[in-house]
Parts: structure tokens; sequence; C-alpha cells
């Protein structure tokens, strides 16, 4: 449907191109809905000083929301190629060009109408989602779930039912990535899938991140950075009336010594995860940027993790100044109000030696040695704890609980052995069973 708002848009864009100045675009066009080898004529149009980036700017504010998530180079070619794919709307009366002004001088109120009806078509203001399949090796999906913007399946029961495009018609094979039967080069086998419907792939990585950074949070904290020598791979297979592949040697997970599961005791919060990505109000992109942080911390080693941590800790906070008494606040009423304030303060400056620059690596900041020093335990562990624990409440309200030890019958069996503790006392702020 076309509104004032597509009109002005749509106005703003063409009153930015000239017929000279700095060059934005060499192509060949013809009238609405010509093949492509039927574009006859090649123009150039062009830019002068900055309207065309406001005229940008206005469309990631007013367009849809997926917008405001890619970058303002990837949004200019968009609406370049708009103008180039409905040239005909915006020249194809006045070509060659007969003045030097704007286009948007030169066009009549008709084909103004007419772009701005293309406009509202687009996938700038009615995005269709397309289907990205990420390829999972280290996740045995027990219960698959689906839901409307994601879905998880085991690798034999992909099939063309989660197709939303004529991709359909393509034979599909889930048990290898890619998935397509008619790739010709290296198919390599997988355990399940994770599937995103979003407008471009970028949103759907960032909304990957988002649900993985999720399913990390139900390992127990020994086993979520306890790898393997065991090499995987990811990459990326986007359907839509074709297919597109990226390849890449860097898992969607790291290489876990122990597999992760999704059965049905994930659905509740999986379900609840859904729901957040069809929300544009701030504290909830804040929750999804929270777990997109944990999920980036989950790949690096305890020097480089300590960062990410930290700003998945402020991206649940949402606050623009006095962080650490906010942060300190938040995590008694989150996690325990009885947990220990001094302790907590300390790590709230070992935090903040590393945000704000005073310590570029967590090992350099004084208050890290007066954090072993006092409490004989590792702050970068005990952020991690702290993190994950308000990840799982603050977002999922405790409906995200812990899987089970993939080790607990062999600790039964040591224990009872003698060859273990029968209860260990953690040195850490807070229990890591909480």
């Amino acid at each position: 449907m076309t509104d004032a708002l597509h009109l002005e848009c749509a106005e703003k864009i063409v009153s930015a191109i000239y017929p000279s100045g700095n060059l934005l675009s060499s192509f060949m066009f013809g009238k609405p809905g010509a093949p492509h080898w039927d574009m006859q004529f090649g123009t150039e149009i062009f830019t002068r000083g900055r309207e065309y980036l406001d005229a940008v700017l206005y469309v990631r504010r007013h367009g849809a929301p997926y917008l405001r998530l890619i970058s303002i180079g990837d949004l200019r070619s968009m609406i370049t190629s708009f103008v180039t794919a409905n040239f005909w709307h915006i020249g194809g009366n006045n070509f060659p060009p007969r003045s030097s002004g704007s286009y948007g001088a030169a066009m009549n109120l008709a084909n103004k109408v007419a772009l701005a009806k293309c406009l509202a078509a687009s996938p700038m203001f009615s995005p269709v989602p397309k289907l990205s399949l990420f390829p999972l090796l280290t996740l045995n999906v027990v219960n698959s779930l689906e839901a409307d913007n994601f879905f998880l399946v085991s690798a034999e029961q992909l099939s063309h039912s989660h197709v939303i495009t004529d991709a359909r018609r393509m034979a599909l094979d889930g048990t290898h990535f890619p998935p397509i039967l008619e790739w010709e080069g290296i198919r390599r086998p997988v355990v399940g899938w994770l599937g995103v419907r979003s407008p471009l792939p970028q949103i759907s990585e960032k909304m990957a991140a988002s649900v993985l950074g999720a399913i990390a949070l139900t390992q127990l904290p020994r086993y979520r950075f306890l790898f393997s020598g065991r090499k995987i791979f990811g990459g990326r297979c986007t359907l839509d009336n074709g297919f597109t592949v990226a390849l890449s040697d860097e898992g969607h997970t790291p290489p876990l010594m122990h597999d992760m599961l999704v059965t049905s005791g994930d659905h509740v919060w999986l379900t609840e995860l859904n729901s957040l990505f069809t929300a544009t109000d701030r504290p909830t992109r804040s929750k999804l940027r929270a777990l997109e942080y944990f999920y980036r911390a989950w790949f690096l080693n305890p020097r480089e993790r300590f960062a990410p941590l930290c700003m998945a800790l402020d991206a649940l906070l949402g606050v623009e100044h006095g962080h650490t008494a906010a942060a300190v606040k938040f995590v008694k009423a989150i996690v325990d109000p009885s947990i220990d304030e001094k302790r907590l303060r300390l790590l709230m400056r070992v935090r903040g030696a590393v945000i704000h620059g005073a310590a570029p690596d967590v090992f350099d900041s004084e208050s890290y040695e007066d954090y072993w020093l006092t409490y004989r335990a590792d702050p970068i562990h005990d952020l991690e704890l702290i993190v994950a624990k308000c990840l799982r409440t603050a977002i999922f309200k405790d409906d995200l609980k812990y899987h089970a030890d993939p080790l607990a019958e062999k600790i039964a069996a040591l224990r009872a052995s003698g060859r273990l503790p029968a209860v260990i006392e953690p040195d850490t702020i807070i229990s890591p069973e909480l």
C-alpha cells in the first residue's frame, strides 16, 4: 500500500540524483518489467553534496525495522539498485535529461506516484523473508523446534516444508552441507540445522548468533568452554528463487568436548526467544545484543573473552551513565540480594578498567590482581557466571535450564570409589550450578 511516507521517501531520493556531478551509477535501463536483454538505453546518474546520504538516512529511519541493523553503505547500495531498476519512472520521459537540475525537479506527479508504489513494494518497506540454513555439528536436535523466525531440526528432518520460496523445487539433502543436491562442490556431513528467516543473509547471521548464544546458556559452565580438537566447519546456504552458498572453516559453535542437545524441555524458552525477533523496542533489542555478545565470547580464550562478557552485561543494563552502580544494583536484583557486594564492586572495577581503556588487557588491571589476592578466584570466570545467570533470568525468567551433566554417572562412580571428594566447595562469586 502506497501512502504519503512512500511518496516523501521517493521524493527525497529523486531530488538527490542529477545528470551530472559525482558519479553514482552507470547502467542500462528499459520500460518497467522489461527483461534484462531488452534494456535498450544506457545512462549515468550522479549526486551532489550530501543530499543522497540524507535521503538514505531518511529511508533508514522510516523503512522496515531491519534497515537499522545493516550498514549505511549496504542500504545506500540497496537504494541505488532500486533507482537503477526503476529508472524508467525517473528519467524515461526525460531522456536524455533536458536540464541540469535534479531528476526530482523534472518528474511529474504521476511518475513520482508510480515510483512510490515501487518503493512501497520493495524490500526496504515490504521485506520478504529468505531462508538461511546454518549447518550444526555439535548440536544434537532430539526434538525439533518450529517457530516463525527460526527453526532447529536434525539433519534428517530438513525438508521442502521449511522452504518459503520457489527454491522448494530444488532437490534437498539435509544430511550434508550444502543441502542442495545439484551443488557440484564438496559436500560435508552435518548433525543438524538452524534455519533463520529474514530479509537479508547478514540479518540471519545476527539472529543465528542470538539463538546459538542462548543455546550456549544451557551448558553447565564447566563444559561451556571445554573444547576438543575435532575439526568443524560453518557456512551458510540461503534459499530464495535460487540459492547462494557461503563456505567457512569456522564453525557456528566452538569444537565442544560434549555435544549440546535441543529437547522438548527447551521449547518454552526457544519460543520466547522467537518472539523477541519481532519486537522493535530498545529493551528487547538490547536483550538480543546481549546474547550476541555472549555468543562472541564463547569462541575466545579467557583473556579476550572478558571484554565481550562486559558488553553483554552492559547491553542488559541499557544505561548511559553510572555503569558500576547500575550493574551492582542490577546483579543483586537478578542474581541474589545477598551476593557479596564488596566483591561484586571489585569485579566491576576490573570491568571498568578494561572497558574504559585503563587496561587493554584484563591481566594489566590492578584490580585483577587485587581480586585474586582478596578472593582467591578468577574474575574472568566469576564474570562469566554472573553474566550467564543474568541472561538466563532477565531474558528467559529461568525457563532456560541447565542440561544434565554428561559425565554425571562417571563422577558419581568416582565419588563412590573415593577418588573424588563428595563435595567440592567453589571459590566462585556464585554457585556454578545457580
